[in-house]
C-alpha cells in the first residue's frame, strides 16, 4: 500500500513504485527538454526537478531499499546536463557539478550520495514521536535500517565528522542539511587532492568558493530584463566553471596566441576583440542604472577631470558623493588564473580583484586627490569576485536604494550583485565563443537589454 505517498510493503513493491516515480520524472525532463532555453532549463532542473524530487522518499525509505534506483535517477540528471552544456562530464568535474554554487559546484546534489543523511535526519527526529504512539521506549535500541545508514553514512565524511547513534546528546542534532554539507566537505576535499600539481585548476576552485562567484546561476533567467544567457553563453559559462576543455584548437583565432584550457586568455587576456569593451561598458551601464535610483546623478567619462593631464580616471563621475566631494569610479576586470601570480593568488579570496585595485589606485589616486576628488577602483574578477571598493560602494547604494523607495536592503545588493555577475559572465561567454569561431556562434548586436539592463531593484 501507499500512505501519504510512501510505498510500504515488500522490497519489490516498493521498487516497482520507485520505477514508476523515475518514468514520471524522465517525460518530466523530457517537457523540460522542449524549452528553447538551456538556462531556463537548467533553472528547472535545478528548482523543481533535481536533488528536490527525491528527498520526500530519501527521507522516508531505508536507503538500502532504493539506492539502485537513485542512482539511476542521479544518471538521469547528468545525461540532461551534459546535454545542456554541450560537453560530457569528466569525473573532476561532475564531483564539481554536485557541490553547492557556494562551494564552486553548481547545485545539483546527488540523490545516491545524501540518501543516508536523509533517512538519519528523519528517523532520528521521529524516534520520540513514534515511542509515543506506541507507547514504548524505543531510545535504548536503534532500528537496523537506520544502524545500516548511519554506517554507510560514516564512511562518506570524515572521521571527526562521524555520528553515534545511540548518544542521546547529539542525536536531535542529525539536521538533514548539516549531515549533507560533511559529506560536501568530503568531496570537496577530495577533488582538490585530485589536482595536486595542477596549480591553475587548484586556483580556479578556490576563487570559486569565494563569495559572489556564482551568483550568476541564481538568478531567475528572464530574458525582458536582460537576465538571461542563449545556449551557447550558457554552454561556455558552465564550461568555464568545470574547467571542461572548450576547444580543439591551440591558437586564439583573433592573436594566434596560444589558448589555455580554463580561458583565462579569452576572458582577460588577450588584446584583441570588442568582448572585453562590450564587458566593461555593461557593468557601467548597470551601475549608472543603480546610482540614479539611489539618487545620485552620475555622468559617463566626463573630460577634464584631471588639470594638465588628458588622463580619464573615471568611467562614472559622481559630482556629489562622501563630504560633499565628487567621486571617480573606474571599472576593471582583471583574472585570477594568471600564471606570473598564481603562488599569491592562491592565499586569500579576491587577490586578483586587490591587485588590480592596486594597480589603479597608483594610477590615479594621487591626481583625484590633487582635485579633492574621491576615487574609487571598481575591480571585478572573471568568476565574479567583486572587489572591496565596489563591494563597499554597492552597499552604500543599497542604503540609499532603501531610504528612498524602502526596498529591502539586502534584496538590493542580491539583485544588483546578480545583474553584475550575469553580464561578466555573458561576455566572458562571448569572448570565449568568438575565440573559438563556436560552430552555432553569430555575432550579432547585442539586444538592448542585454546590454542596458533594467531597473527593477
Amino acid at each position: 500500500m501507499v500512505v501519504l505517498g510512501v510505498p510500504i510493503g515488500s522490497r519489490s513493491f516498493v521498487d516497482t513504485f520507485m520505477e514508476a516515480r523515475l518514468d514520471g520524472i524522465s517525460e518530466m525532463l523530457e517537457q523540460i527538454a522542449s524549452v528553447p532555453s538551456a538556462h531556463v532549463q537548467f533553472f528547472l532542473l535545478r528548482n523543481c526537478v533535481a536533488f528536490c524530487r527525491m528527498v520526500y522518499f530519501m527521507r522516508t525509505i531505508p536507503p538500502e531499499i532504493i539506492k539502485l534506483r537513485l542512482g539511476q535517477f542521479d544518471d538521469l540528471i547528468r545525461v540532461f546536463f551534459e546535454r545542456l552544456v554541450h560537453a560530457p562530464m569528466t569525473p573532476a568535474a561532475w564531483h564539481q557539478t554536485s557541490l553547492p554554487v557556494a562551494r564552486g559546484g553548481v547545485g545539483l546534489r546527488p540523490a545516491e550520495l545524501h540518501a543516508d543523511a536523509a533517512y538519519i535526519a528523519s528517523s532520528s527526529a521521529s524516534l520520540a514521536h513514534v515511542d509515543a504512539i506506541l507507547k514504548q521506549d524505543l531510545s535504548a535500541s536503534v532500528p537496523a535500517e537506520l544502524q545500516r545508514a548511519a554506517e554507510a553514512y560514516n564512511e562518506l565524511v570524515n572521521p571527526t565528522k562521524r555520528i553515534h547513534l545511540m548518544d542521546d546528546a547529539t542525536r536531535n542534532l542529525f539536521v538533514q542539511n548539516t549531515l549533507s554539507i560533511a559529506i560536501e566537505e568530503k568531496v570537496e576535499a577530495t577533488l582538490k587532492e585530485s589536482f595536486v600539481g595542477d596549480r591553475l585548476n587548484q586556483l580556479r576552485l578556490a576563487h570559486l568558493s569565494f563569495p559572489g562567484n556564482g551568483a550568476f546561476l541564481n538568478v531567475v533567467p528572464c530574458p525582458g530584463l536582460g537576465l538571461h544567457l542563449s545556449n551557447e553563453e550558457f554552454s561556455a559559462c558552465i564550461s568555464m566553471r568545470l574547467g571542461l576543455r572548450q576547444h580543439r584548437i591551440n591558437e586564439c583565432k583573433l592573436c594566434d596566441q596560444p589558448l589555455d584550457d580554463l580561458a583565462a586568455h579569452a576572458t582577460a587576456l588577450c588584446k584583441r576583440g570588442s568582448c572585453k569593451h562590450d564587458r566593461h561598458k555593461a557593468i557601467v551601464d548597470i551601475l549608472l542604472a543603480a546610482l540614479r535610483r539611489a539618487g545620485y546623478k552620475p555622468k559617463t567619462e566626463p573630460p577634464g577631470l584631471l588639470r594638465n593631464s588628458n588622463r580619464k580616471p573615471a568611467d562614472i563621475l559622481i559630482p556629489v558623493y562622501f563630504l560633499n566631494r565628487p567621486a571617480a569610479i573606474d571599472v576593471t576586470v582583471t583574472t585570477p588564473l594568471q600564471r606570473s601570480t598564481v603562488t599569491s593568488n592562491l592565499l586569500k579570496a579576491g587577490s586578483a580583484a586587490g591587485k588590480a585595485e592596486r594597480a589603479k589606485n597608483g594610477k590615479y589616486l594621487a591626481a583625484c586627490l590633487m582635485e579633492n576628488m574621491c576615487f574609487i577602483p571598481a575591480a571585478f574578477e572573471t568568476y565574479g569576485f567583486f572587489g572591496s571598493r565596489i563591494r563597499s560602494l554597492i552597499q552604500d547604494i543599497a542604503y540609499r536604494i532603501q531610504q528612498r523607495t524602502n526596498t529591502d536592503y539586502d534584496v538590493v545588493i542580491k539583485r544588483l550583485s546578480q545583474k553584475i555577475s550575469l553580464a561578466i559572465q555573458r561576455f566572458n561567454a562571448r569572448a570565449i565563443i568568438r575565440r573559438l569561431k563556436h560552430p552555432l556562434w553569430e555575432e550579432q548586436p547585442a539586444p538592448a537589454s542585454d546590454l542596458v539592463p533594467l531597473d527593477l531593484m
